[in-house]
């Protein structure tokens, strides 16, 4: 028995003997070079036959339901001996939640059910969600009525990256990461059903971060820089604001620029158009999510423990940053790719929540199980 990895995939890379999708999941074992397990981002651990010259997979069959998972990334709690012996824990899956809005006074459920969600925008009016979530073909770009719960699909492919609203309310801005590695930065009118061809389209991964009220679109690599790209203009040249930054956030007012270094470990002001001198905000452990209140208030994450801190700038010779003050820290919050949290029309911070934690206190052991696994695939694909 072989196994290819026990670490988190999120898409395996041989396609469906049946159409050109990619397989999706996580902790993707080969057995005897026939056979592939993995866990979906449901909580299902499914089995299926491979064929490794081909790179092909058939048809999925489901073992077992109720795995734990961890977080978006999907790490499942099981393990396949070599004796053929699996080993697995059924509890809570955390690649799956709720969607919260909570400030100091309040928390309340947004009415979009649970789902795995990845990255989230409100719109400007506060009617309309726009999501991304995973399903088990990849992932699906969502608008809700948040009056209703329902929605449309708006784009699916392999990750869809942050959409953005227009001020305007009328557009969504989105990235797209293809199968064979390129990367299309789109907008999305609402007003069509059809998709219009990607503003850009390339090898260089950009990922929205925020639509300002002048046009620009601000962008994170999540490696190297922060730019800004105008979408009202025929040329879609980028600016760099900052390097060696990941996340970045523009003031209302276009005056100042808020971003987390590198490693997360500190969050820094600047002055834009930038003078050289920059503020601390937060050094010490994790601080990303910056979002601006207003043109004069900044909030943002600032510990692991999923703290959100605010301060408040103004136009002070010797410092704009004034006192930093623990606003909140959100209940039960899940990690997300990207920006794990947005902000909503009134001001309250949206993340994902997860249901309340049952501590998972026994494993299953089901001998033999590679041989039924076998025999149940087998029967399947005849």
């Amino acid at each position: 028995m072989q196994a290819d990895t026990t670490k988190p995939v999120f898409a395996f890379p041989f396609r469906r003997e049946t159409d050109s999708s990619l397989v999706y999941g996580s902790q993707f074992m080969v057995i005897d070079e026939r056979y592939v397990v993995y866990a979906s981002q449901q909580g299902d651990l499914q089995a299926a036959r491979v064929d490794l010259a081909k790179r092909t997979i058939g048809r999925p069959v489901r073992m077992l339901s109720g795995l734990s998972l961890r977080d978006y990334s999907a790490a499942a709690s099981y393990r396949v001996a070599d004796n053929g012996t699996l080993v697995y824990a059924v509890g809570p899956n955390h690649a799956v939640g709720q969607l919260v809005r909570q400030n100091a006074q309040s928390v309340d459920t947004l009415p979009v059910g649970r789902a795995a969600f990845k990255m989230w925008s409100m719109s400007p009016d506060g009617k309309r969600l726009a999501a991304t979530v995973e399903v088990l073909e990849g992932q699906e770009l969502r608008v809700y009525d948040l009056q209703t719960g329902r929605f449309d699909v708006l784009a699916s492919a392999r990750d869809i990256r942050q959409p953005l609203w227009s001020p305007t309310g009328d557009r969504l801005v989105y990235a797209l990461l293809h199968a064979d590695g390129t990367v299309e930065l789109s907008v999305r009118p609402l007003n069509t059903r059809e998709a219009p061809p990607p503003l850009v389209r390339g090898r260089e991964f950009f990922e929205p971060l925020e639509w300002l009220p002048d046009g620009r679109v601000i962008l994170s690599d999540w490696a190297t820089k922060v730019v800004a790209m105008n979408l009202g203009q025929r040329s879609t040249k980028e600016d760099t604001l900052i390097t060696d930054a990941l996340y970045g956030a523009v003031s209302p007012d276009g005056k100042w620029i808020a971003y987390s270094q590198l490693d997360e470990n500190a969050m820094w002001l600047e002055p834009l158009p930038r003078t050289g001198k920059r503020y601390l905000l937060h050094s010490g452990s994790s601080a990303d999510d910056p979002h601006w209140l207003s043109a004069t208030e900044l909030v943002f994450k600032s510990n692991e423990s999923w703290g959100f801190d605010r301060v408040t700038i103004t136009a002070s010779a010797e410092s704009p940053v004034g006192p930093v003050r623990r606003w909140f820290t959100a209940l039960r919050a899940l990690d997300t790719p990207g920006a794990s949290s947005q902000l909503s029309v009134d001001g309250r911070v949206i993340y994902l929540q997860a249901d309340v934690e049952v501590p998972v206190r026994s494993l299953r052991v089901v001998p033999n199980w590679v041989a039924k696994m076998k025999q149940a695939v087998d029967s399947t694909s005849k």
